[in-house]
């Protein structure tokens, strides 16, 4: 018998689509919270991606 343990790590970083649907929410209004300094996000040098801390606030 074979016993095989998976460990789980929460994603912290989310896409614009992974936080429109975990928010629930349109992206011109994320838009707007993002460029008012509403919600935290990070933009990677070089890249057209914007990510969104899941735990901060």
């Amino acid at each position: 018998m074979t016993t095989t343990i998976v460990n789980q790590v929460e994603k912290i970083w989310l896409s614009t689509d992974e936080v429109l649907k975990y928010l629930g929410i349109k992206k011109d209004f994320l838009d707007r919270l993002r460029e008012e300094g509403k919600i935290p996000y990070y933009k990677p040098a070089g890249k057209k991606q914007i990510l969104f801390n899941k735990h901060l606030q």
